[in-house]
């Protein structure tokens, strides 16, 4: 069996809270389970022994839409689960391998299926490749703290903590060589910049008051939800990312995140995009 077939057959055979159902593609009932199929059907496309490389991500990237289409139209939890289900692992580092887009995903399974510990997991493992650790960490935590008395916590935690251990340990020892590089105020791949010496921060020029639902003010909950975000060079927030969530409080924060502006950050005088931490207290 060659690996690009077992990787088919995982897909195929993907476990979690939607198992137990299987698309009836020979007769679809409806938009959403026709969906699915095609995903199915372009999922075989990929790993087809004709297939190049190119030929392959088309197929990989086809197959999500298709699945991201069908959980949407999907109005039967078990059909939302599996195309979900699906999506996620069409996203996972043996095929399109894009963890930020699996984040959300993850997510909405994590609310379809509250209780369960295998979406958190999930959840912290695409956070960790995208090198959010304190979030990684977080969402490992609530995962204890949902099933205290679950040994699956105490392992998840305890093999993250020796990656993170070994992976510091390497860092040291690379920065105390004598010949290694200097930390440089160069962009990432996206062109954004970090705080770092070279770069000057961006400075919030305003914001809209924090707004809540009723039903969240009267419950008198109360938190921090730390926020990654990006400021444009036009002072507005491009993108952002929670790495400490308080659940009830996540929305509001990012919609007022949403509507702040700011001064740009700059780099030898030039307004740079730049990645910083926001934390709103409430």
């Amino acid at each position: 069996m060659t690996p690009v077939t077992l990787a088919l057959l995982v897909c195929l055979q993907s476990p979690g809270a939607a198992a137990g159902f299987t698309p009836n593609c020979a007769a679809p009932p409806n938009a959403a389970i026709t969906s699915v199929c095609a995903g199915e059907e372009l999922m075989r496309h990929a790993v087809a022994p004709d297939a190049d490389d190119d030929q392959r991500d088309t197929s990989w990237e086809k197959a999500a839409q298709a699945y991201r289409r069908g959980a949407d139209l999907a109005r039967d939890t078990s059909v939302k689960k599996y195309a979900l289900e699906k999506l996620e692992v069409v996203y996972d580092e043996t095929h399109l391998d894009r963890p930020r887009d699996a984040e959300p995903v993850m997510r909405e399974l994590i609310g379809l299926s509250p209780g369960e510990l295998a979406p958190l997991f999930k959840l912290a493992h695409a956070q960790e490749r995208q090198e959010q650790f304190d979030a990684a960490e977080s969402t490992l935590l609530g995962a204890r703290q949902m099933k205290p008395d679950d040994v699956e916590p105490y392992r998840e935690l305890a093999q993250f903590f020796a990656r993170r251990a070994a992976a510091l340990s390497a860092d040291k020892e690379r920065r105390e060589r004598p010949d290694a590089p200097r930390e440089t105020d160069q962009p990432d791949k996206d062109g954004v910049y970090r705080l770092r010496e070279g770069v000057q921060p961006p400075e919030q020029l305003s914001s809209v008051g924090l707004q809540l639902p009723r039903e969240i003010s009267d419950s008198g909950i109360k938190g921090s939800v730390a926020v990654e975000i990006v400021v444009g060079v036009d002072g507005r927030v491009t993108d952002m990312r929670i790495v400490r969530s308080v659940p009830l409080l996540d929305a509001a924060a990012l919609q007022y995140i949403r509507q702040m502006r700011w001064t740009p950050a700059t780099r030898n005088g030039i307004a740079v995009p730049v990645r910083i931490m926001y934390v709103v207290n409430f």
